[in-house]
């Protein structure tokens, strides 16, 4: 479990070993107005820690010291808050390089100069600083994640509100179910924003890149047993269940076995969590139609069913007065407002799309409205195949220049994703389809930014 200890920034406790430390660096290092506390050896360091949060530990390491399994460094991987900085008389081997990678700031290789350690100090401690914003912030950003944020006075809706709760309250995988612009993303980062992981990492799953921040990298996928320990602690959420790829289901698989894997030879903890998702709603009645069963097993998981906005149709009233006003000021006397018979039209809609169709919808509404007031002829369905004039003729000079649809599709994606600099989120809104979708399409058609 990751430390919620409070770090007192500025103090050292210096460990011996070998020539270390000697005078002029702990000479130095107090007439900079470092805090010095010293143990003889590592086990007493180990005790001490117990009691004590130094910002920063140096340890000296002799010539014979075999730190295999060593229980000071076994030790400080359940502080990942501690940075540890190691001075050793000689030059020390891949393998206990390997074993030291995950928690140790710096490794020195024989004497040191005293300056050059107060730089690799100030460094450390300067991280630990920009670290200690970074939790800030993110505290800040799981503050504006208020479960009021899951709009509307449905049964399903407070429904999810429950849910939510809970699963934030239980530390424990989870699987999220529903059609596609449902707002399963938005329902695993709330979980994450009101969960002890609050002040770490939220990662979104999808690629092989974003799993070497949790995952090993020696291993069939990455190689060896070195750690990138920068998101443990947080939370990875997987769009697709369906699409993890099969040496990524192994891995995730001997995680999930214990709190505390040693496969593949590694000695660290897997602390962080894990939330799938998937837009295929699966059949009750057909076990094999269950995805999540295939990765969790028997497993304790919490599952989420996220209903299609159609069943829900008495929140619309509520989503789109959050959607016209989200990015008002509250003091404005100028707001957005929409007739009647334009909320009837979207009523009378069964939004395939669901909210984030939805949420396009009205943003394409609120571009055409005249004097801030939505009218029935402002509410363009796309997914129906109501789009402007200026669209069709766009689609018609695309598929007469490309010849195919195919080829058709694959301009538009690539016009919108031009127009947004390649924000996949606003490219997919333009679009009228999801993230998700937008992401296979790019890697369908091989587009790349130019």
């Amino acid at each position: 479990m990751r430390s919620n200890r409070i770090v007192t920034t500025g103090s050292l406790l210096l460990v011996k070993g070998g020539p270390f430390p000697d005078d002029s660096i702990t000479d130095l290092l107090e007439s900079r107005g470092y805090e010095i506390t010293v143990a003889d050896d590592r086990p007493a360091a180990s005790e001490m820690l117990k009691n004590l949060n130094p910002g920063l530990v140096i340890v000296g390491l002799e010539k014979a010291d075999d730190i295999t399994g060593d229980v000071f460094f076994e030790t400080s991987r359940t502080r990942p808050d501690l940075a540890i900085i190691v001075i050793s008389e000689t030059i020390l081997t891949d393998d206990v390089l390997a074993f030291l990678k995950p928690s140790v700031f710096h490794c020195f290789n024989g004497k040191v100069h005293p300056e050059e350690l107060l730089l690799v100090v100030e460094r450390a401690f300067e991280k630990q600083r920009l670290q200690q914003e970074i939790v800030a912030l993110r505290s800040q950003v799981a503050f504006g994640y208020d479960f009021d944020k899951l709009v509307g006075h449905s049964e399903a809706a407070r429904r999810l509100r429950r849910q939510a709760a809970e699963a934030a309250n239980i530390d424990r995988p989870v699987f999220i179910a529903g059609e596609a612009g449902c707002g399963k993303e938005f329902l695993a980062r709330l979980i994450h924003c009101h969960s002890r992981r609050r002040h770490q990492e939220f990662l979104i799953g999808g690629t092989s890149a974003c799993y070497r921040k949790f995952l090993p990298r020696e291993t069939s996928v990455f190689g060896h047993a070195e750690l990138v320990s920068d998101a443990r602690g947080g939370t990875i959420f997987i769009e697709e269940v369906n699409d993890i790829p099969e040496n990524m289901r192994t891995i995730l698989d001997d995680i999930l076995k214990a709190d505390t894997s040693e496969c593949s030879g590694i000695h660290e903890s897997f602390d962080f969590r894990i939330m799938t998702a998937t837009n295929r709603v699966a059949d009750d009645k057909t076990a094999s139609n269950h995805p999540e069963d295939a990765l969790f097993g028997g497993r304790r998981i919490t599952r989420i069913l996220v209903p299609p906005l159609r069943e829900r149709s008495e929140d619309i009233p509520d989503l789109v007065d959050h959607f016209l006003n989200q990015n008002e000021p509250l003091s404005s006397d100028n707001r957005f407002s929409i007739a009647p018979e334009a909320l009837e039209k979207l009523l009378a809609y069964a939004w395939p799309g669901n909210i984030r169709e939805l949420e396009s919808t009205i943003a394409r509404a609120m571009t055409l409205a005249v004097n801030r007031r939505i009218r029935p002829g402002d509410i363009l369905f796309i997914a129906a195949g109501e789009v402007t004039s200026a669209s069709r003729r766009l689609s018609r000079e695309s598929e007469e220049s490309a010849g195919t649809l195919e080829d058709s599709l694959k301009i538009r994606i690539k016009q919108a994703l031009d127009d947004s600099n390649w924000n996949l989120t606003r490219s997919a809104v333009a679009l009228g389809i999801g993230r998700t979708t937008l992401w296979r399409k790019i890697k369908k058609y091989d587009l790349k930014k130019e």
